[in-house]
């Protein structure tokens, strides 16, 4: 299967970077967008083409969708692209089984979902559902490869791996705030500091997008209370503001625990759900997420009892049911 000639609907952050990065590495690629003035703020490369019109992706042998993270907005683009092409969705917290309810043959359709920055973030989480065609799967994984990145293999569940590891501590730092145990300054500080990742959750927020962040975390939801989207984040989401840093005030120890939980907790069900392999999982962490090291890596680094006291108490706080708390050898 050959997929040599490409097609993007949408131009925005990720659709644009997803189609400019498949140009740098010489695929003839079709940028679809309703806004022409969105398209003429993407540079003019090689390879890509611009248009307005979806008919301009007839003869691409993969059409990828890249809108909004809305259900609905997704699926009235899909339902318009019944082209002879395998068919992609960008979606990275959505079900692929869903989204495919409003495509017409569903056994070329499956996720394909480039982490932010698309140009340079070396993961392409690789979704099939229950229809999609074995074939198509191995062909999408083998482009990915062949366009520098790693194409890592996820089961049908919302948020997959990578979004299922990192949003749930991202809302949980929101959670913190709407709780009065600090600021988005402080709470970045256990972040940075004690957890010893590069930026924290609100400053993340910031880069991404709180539109965006807000909709994917509430597309979390279905997995339980740990899950809850956190109030501060959806107001934020819904006129796409910016948090601020102005108070770094000391916080109480339960702010650490509370996000050490909100990743301990989705790391655990990951591994047991086997929503993907542990070394992949560890790698998504490092490569795509910044963490400094994998999440399995932390969690087995713990010490003795330690594992047991977070979940317990971040379990108990929530109302939910612990996690096995085994991890497979290696």
């Amino acid at each position: 299967m050959d997929l040599a000639h490409l097609g993007v609907v949408g131009a925005g952050v990720m659709g644009s970077g997803i189609a400019l990065h498949w140009c740098s590495h010489g695929f003839d690629t079709v940028l679809v967008d309703i806004s022409q003035k969105k398209l003429d703020e993407i540079p003019s490369t090689p390879h890509l083409t611009k248009s307005t019109e979806l008919d301009a992706l007839n003869a691409c042998d993969l059409i990828l969708e890249a809108v909004f993270e809305d259900v609905d907005v997704k699926s009235n683009v899909l339902s318009k692209l019944d082209y002879d092409a395998v068919l992609a969705t960008n979606t990275s917290s959505l079900r692929v089984a869903t989204l495919g309810r409003a495509v017409a043959d569903r056994s070329r359709f499956l996720a394909l979902h480039y982490n932010n920055p698309p140009e340079t973030n070396p993961v392409v989480e690789v979704v099939p559902h229950d229809e999609t065609d074995a074939a198509i799967v191995a062909a999408c994984s083998d482009f990915i490869t062949k366009t520098g990145k790693r194409p890592i293999r996820c089961k049908d569940e919302a948020g997959f791996a990578l979004n299922r590891q990192s949003l749930p501590y991202i809302n949980e730092a929101g959670r913190c705030l709407d709780d009065g145990l600090g600021t988005p300054a402080s709470i970045d500080s256990v972040a940075t500091g004690s957890l010893g990742f590069g930026l924290g959750p609100f400053k993340i927020m910031n880069l991404v997008g709180t539109r965006v962040m807000a909709s994917s975390i509430q597309n979390l939801a279905e997995h339980g209370p740990l899950y809850a989207p956190a109030h501060c984040i959806l107001a934020k989401g819904e006129t796409n503001a910016t948090w601020s840093f102005e108070d770094d005030a000391a916080v109480p120890a339960e702010v650490e625990d509370r996000l050490r939980g909100a990743l301990y907790v989705p790391t655990l069900e990951i591994v047991n759900g086997g929503i993907v392999s542990v070394d992949d999982l560890d790698f998504i962490c490092t490569q795509a997420l910044g963490y400094p090291q994998g999440s399995v890596a932390m969690l087995r680094a713990l010490p003795p009892g330690e594992l047991e006291r977070i979940v317990t108490v971040t379990c108990e706080r929530v109302g939910m049911t612990a996690p096995d708390l085994s991890l497979p050898d290696g």
